[in-house]
Parts: structure tokens; C-alpha cells; sequence
């Protein structure tokens, strides 16, 4: 576990900078089902994955080939033209892409949400994305660094303007999804400006053509997969809104927002240390003994927050609804929503082979495959359950996507998962659910509330004492807690 202790404190401080960085919108969302309709809040969330899909398409994956290409170089210098030549490069591409979209709004608005009236809003949602992404790019600079409390104080000043504007404009204003969508644009420019500007005052405003096409000889062929992957993201709110209503997509997106708790508090985080320090050792050379068992200690904390989070989702959905019949649907797409993410995070370990060895391509085969299954199943699981198929759709295509990478991946210098160990906690995590699901038939409301809380606490605890993990493994931990309390000093006794 020696490099158990470290993931852990980056993993922590990167959780929090990123439920103050994008958990500011998951802060707002019981004012935005009390401020705004289910419709309403259907055509924010088309716009927003919109958004991520015309941002995906000019942003090429320029910060994902800025963090594997880094440590090709060994010289500051280098670095240093790196960064700034992936931020320079963006910002000119967004900048040509904002002309001719602000062109273009109307039209793309009425294909997409049917009406083209709404191609400001269209306009404001893109906008604020690809300022984003330039911030993106910035905090990316400091998480290759591993300057974790850089990036935990950028997020806080960036949520703390985006929950003031939103509140301002939305609640205050009554401004609506017009409101919602100015509330991020404003932010992202003033966290952009502020984080960017030092940034290059510090490495230099330089830019260097053949670092650029490095980038993107890695970055483009990783764009298709991408695309495909927001793609199925669109495809599911697009086809709710034509197959179902523009209100059922908002309840969707609702169990969307709230299931995206565990990749931003839980997997965001521990990829952005966890790659990082498997790029940094694999530049180094040797072998990587710990890659496979850390991921299995986070595989279980990822678990059971997902089997918490689905325990707990109808009185979750209540209190950020405050009870309003309309979004109550949400609860039961929760948990198949968060079983997508459980199956999704897999890929973080499946994935590192194809990345090593520099095959991008691998991964766009493996995700176009997902999505070629994953668009006619939603629609027939649409028509079928609403958003509930919505969200058994994306475990199908999610589980196809691990599949063929694995099989993709095989035969490339990368981590082999303790499988064993991953399937039995996750076969677990399924088993307490259906076994609170059933206790619901003989329990009333109140007392069924309280068993799924029981379970959630109880469920990680059986977990680690369960034979996954050793008792050498829990005297370390126990050592480790220990310390951090200042109780111990001297190392853990050797258990076995």
C-alpha cells in the first residue's frame, strides 16, 4: 500500500476541487426544479450535451495529448511550449468556430430542439463550453504537475462565481434556462481570464507548430471515440424528446445529474492522479506491481458509493425536487444510471495498454462498436419504459464498450485487473440492491428508508473485512487512519 496513502490525498483534494468545480451545477439543482419546468429544464440538458459534442469536435483532445506527450519531454522549456501551445491553439480554433457558429445558431436549433428561436441559447451554451475547455486546459497543466491545492483553489473561486450567478439570474432574475446558461458563460470567462493569464505570464506565450501537430496526430484519432461517446449521451436525450416528451428528458437529465456525483467526486478524481503517476513510471521504465490492486481498493469505494447513492435515490430526488410529482421518475433511473458508471470506470485500467503503446485508434473502434449498439436499443428501450430504458440502454452499450476494449487491448504492456476480486465486489454491490429492493415489498415507507440507509453504511465495512482484501492490507489502513489522527507514530505490525 505504499503508494495507496498518496493516491489517496490527491484523490481527496482533486474530489473537492471537482464538487466545487462542476458540483457547483449539482448546488443548484433544487433551484432549478423549483424555478423551472421539466421541459424547461429537457431543452438545458440537450443544449448542454450539445454543447460537449461541438466542443469535442474542435477541441481534437488536445488536453488528453497535452498530459500524455508531457513527459515525453524531459526539459521545463519544452513543457512549458507544450501547454501554451495547446492553449493557444484551442483558443484560435474556438474563436474562428464561434464565428461561423453565431452564423449557423438558428438553423442547427431547429433541427435540434425544433425551433429556431432558441439559437441564442444555443449560442450561450456552446459558448460557455469552449471557455471551459480553455480552463480545462489550465488545470490540466497543474494535475500533470500533481499541484493538487492549485487546482482545489481555482475550482473554488470558479463555483463560487457560478453558484452566485446562477442564483442571481435564475431565482433573482427569473431568467430561466436564458439565466442557467449566462450563469455558466459568465463564470468560465472570469475563471479562464484569471487562471490562464498567470499561467502564461509563468511558462511563456510561445507556440510551436510541430508540438501542435504532435498533439494532434495523438489527439485526432482519439476525436471519432469521443465523438461516438457524447453521441450516445445525445442520442438519449434526443430520442426521449421525439420518442417520449421534452419533459421526460428533463427528468432524465435530473437522474443524469445527480448519478454524475460518482464520476465527479469518485472516478475524475482518482484518474487524474492515478494516470498521471502510471504515465510518469511508465516514461521512467520497470514494471508497475501496485497499478492493479490500487485500482481494486478504489473499484470498491466506487461501488459502494454507487449502491449508497442508489439506496438513497428517492429521498435524494424528493429533497432536490422538494417533492414535486413531476420529477419523482428520476429515482428509478438512478441506479441503473450509476450501475453504467461502476461498469465505465473499468475502462480507466483496461484502457492504460492502448494508451502506453500510443494506439488511439484502438479506443474509437471499441466506442464506436458501443454506440452502434447503443442508438437502436435506446430507441426500442424508449418506446418501451421511457427513461428507464434510457438508462438500461447505457449499461448495455457501457458493457459492450469494456468488452471490446478489453479484447482490444490484450497482448499491450498494460496492468492486468485482479478480475476476480472486481467481479465478486461488484456482483455484491448488485446483490445487496436487489435484496433492499425486494425488503421494500414487506417494509412500509419509513421503515424501508431506513434499511436502505443501513445498508449503504454497512455494506463498505463487510466489504473490507470480506476475503478481497487481507488482513495485512486492513492493519495497514488501520495504521494509516491511525496516524493521520495522531494517535500512532511507529509502523504497523507485520499481520499475516
Amino acid at each position: 500500500m505504499s503508494e495507496a496513502p498518496t493516491l489517496l490525498r490527491h484523490s481527496a483534494i482533486y474530489a473537492s476541487a471537482a464538487i466545487l468545480n462542476r458540483g457547483a451545477g449539482f448546488l443548484l439543482l433544487p433551484l432549478y426544479t423549483q424555478f423551472l419546468e421539466p421541459a424547461e429544464y429537457g431543452i438545458l440538458g440537450v443544449i448542454a450535451i450539445t454543447s460537449e459534442v461541438f466542443g469535442a469536435v474542435i477541441g481534437v483532445k488536445l488536453g488528453t495529448a497535452m498530459s500524455r506527450l508531457f513527459f515525453d519531454y524531459p526539459d521545463e522549456h519544452e513543457r512549458g511550449e507544450l501547454v501554451s501551445t495547446a492553449i493557444l491553439g484551442f483558443s484560435a480554433i474556438a474563436a474562428v468556430s464561434a464565428i461561423v457558429l453565431a452564423a449557423t445558431a438558428a438553423p442547427l436549433a431547429a433541427i435540434i430542439l425544433g425551433n429556431p428561436d432558441q439559437g441564442r441559447l444555443l449560442l450561450l451554451g456552446i459558448g460557455g463550453l469552449l471557455l471551459n475547455i480553455i480552463f480545462t486546459l489550465g488545470l490540466q497543466y497543474w494535475t500533470i504537475l500533481q499541484r493538487s491545492s492549485v487546482v482545489l483553489v481555482v475550482s473554488t473561486v470558479r463555483s463560487a462565481a457560478y453558484l452566485g450567478f446562477g442564483a442571481w439570474l435564475v431565482a433573482w432574475l427569473r431568467l430561466g434556462v436564458r439565466g442557467a446558461l449566462l450563469a455558466i458563460l459568465i463564470a468560465n470567462a472570469l475563471a479562464a481570464i484569471w487562471l490562464i493569464t498567470p499561467l502564461l505570464a509563468r511558462i511563456g506565450v510561445r507556440f510551436s507548430m510541430s508540438k501542435f501537430r504532435s498533439m494532434l496526430r495523438f489527439g485526432t484519432p482519439l476525436l471519432p471515440g469521443q465523438l461516438a461517446e457524447l453521441l450516445v449521451k445525445f442520442s438519449d436525450r434526443y430520442l426521449l424528446v421525439h420518442l417520449a416528451s421534452a419533459a421526460s428528458t428533463g427528468v432524465f437529465f435530473l437522474a443524469v445529474r445527480v448519478t454524475a456525483i460518482l464520476p465527479l467526486a469518485f472516478v475524475s478524481p482518482f484518474n487524474q492522479i492515478y494516470i498521471v503517476r502510471r504515465f510518469e513510471g511508465h516514461a521512467r521504465g520497470g514494471g508497475d506491481a501496485e497499478a492493479s490492486r490500487l485500482f481494486t481498493y478504489f473499484f470498491a469505494v466506487l461501488v459502494s458509493a454507487a449502491l449508497g447513492l442508489s439506496l438513497v435515490a428517492p429521498q435524494l430526488i424528493a429533497l432536490i425536487a422538494f417533492r414535486r410529482p413531476e420529477y419523482m421518475g428520476a429515482a428509478a433511473m438512478i441506479p441503473l444510471l450509476a450501475l453504467a458508471e461502476v461498469v465505465r470506470s473499468l475502462l480507466l485500467i483496461v484502457e492504460l495498454g492502448i494508451f502506453y503503446a500510443k494506439m488511439p485508434r484502438l479506443l474509437t473502434i471499441a466506442t464506436l462498436a458501443s454506440m452502434l449498439i447503443h442508438i437502436p436499443t435506446t430507441a426500442v428501450m424508449i418506446a418501451k419504459f421511457g427513461g428507464v430504458g434510457a438508462g438500461a440502454a447505457t449499461v448495455i452499450s457501457t458493457a459492450v464498450r469494456l468488452g471490446f476494449t478489453y479484447r482490444l487491448a490484450r497482448g499491450l504492456n498494460g496492468p492486468v485487473p485482479q478480475w476476480r476480486y472486481l467481479f465478486t465486489i461488484l456482483c455484491a454491490g448488485v446483490g445487496v440492491f436487489g435484496l433492499a429492493a425486494a425488503a421494500d415489498r414487506f417494509l412500509g415507507e419509513a421503515l424501508g428508508a431506513i434499511a436502505h440507509v443501513c445498508l449503504a453504511v454497512t455494506f463498505p465495512l463487510l466489504l473490507w473485512l470480506s476475503p478481497a482484501f487481507s488482513t495485512t492490507e486492513r492493519a495497514a489502513l488501520r495504521h494509516w487512519v491511525a496516524t493521520r489522527a495522531g494517535l500512532r507514530r511507529s509502523p504497523p505490525r507485520a499481520t499475516t
